[in-house]
């Protein structure tokens, strides 16, 4: 996308240069006849790649205005080009020169200026004075090109990726709500047999578990106690049987016995 942004450029700086004229008004009527002032408004799928394409549009033109064997009306229009995209950015991509680049830029606005060409000195003047030159020991960025496609294209992965860990996200947070409100439902119906109806639309989440903890508590020692009334009816069954078994087999009275024992005389008298 870069390269057909150039070649636009380009073309308007041809234009420019074929008019022979120094002024901003004819590079500003052709920046319009070319729809160049669209130029910023791109489709959101290559919303990436705007600084980028920017980037290279500032770097092909800050070449030729470093470069004296251009003629003076396209180095002039360079000028207005850099002027137009740099105050016309939504963002803030600067300017990069070479040191070498830099001395150049300053000859030929001494150039400029000595000429009497007032609309190029005017408009380096103003670059100047909103610190759109970033002086750096290269004027291109090493990842221009091929490289910053594949990083566009991983910068665009990262954003999907991160796209779908938000709605990822979004979706468990939606599970976790949908749990608690199965929860707390279960609550309402548990406490709907233990508090009176005109209570359960007020009671709140907390004010629900702590009443149901209550309740569970009650219920637990009603359990112990019928677990320690049921202990206690076995013990006194227990103790019962006992006792009649003790009764059943106690020792016959002694005045049974005595009566055994003439019996038993008789018998064997009689023998």
């Amino acid at each position: 996308m870069e390269a057909a942004m150039t070649r636009d450029a380009m073309k308007l700086l041809n234009s420019f240069s074929s008019k022979e004229r120094l002024d901003f008004d004819e590079f500003k009527k052709l920046w319009k006849e070319y729809h160049f002032y669209y130029i910023h408004d791109v489709n959101n799928e290559y919303l990436v790649k705007r600084d980028t394409y920017l980037e290279s549009i500032l770097c092909t033109s800050t070449s030729i205005v470093s470069n004296p064997s251009f003629s003076l009306y396209k180095r002039v229009g360079a000028i207005f080009m850099l002027y137009s995209l740099f105050v016309s950015q939504p963002g803030t991509v600067r300017i990069r020169l070479s040191i070498s680049d830099w001395e150049v830029f300053q000859q030929f606005q001494m150039y400029l200026r000595s000429a009497g060409h007032a609309d190029p000195d005017f408009a380096l003047c103003k670059l100047k004075s909103l610190s759109a030159f970033l002086i750096c020991a290269e004027r291109q960025k090493l990842c221009l090109g091929q490289h910053s496609e594949t990083a566009d294209k991983q910068l665009v992965a990262l954003r999907e990726n991160s796209r779908m860990d938000f709605e990822k996200n979004i979706l468990s947070d939606i599970s976790k709500l949908q749990e608690s409100l199965r929860y707390y439902t279960s609550l309402k119906l548990n406490l709907s047999y233990h508090l009176p109806p005109h209570l359960l639309s007020t009671t709140s989440p907390f004010e629900a578990v702590a009443t149901l903890e209550k309740i569970r508590e009650l219920q637990e020692v009603e359990e112990d106690e019928e677990r320690e009334e049921e202990m206690e009816g076995r013990s006194n069954m227990e103790t019962q049987r006992q006792q009649i078994l003790r009764r059943a087999y106690k020792a016959p009275p002694k005045k049974v016995l005595k009566n055994r024992e003439v019996q038993a005389a008789s018998s064997s008298s009689a023998q």
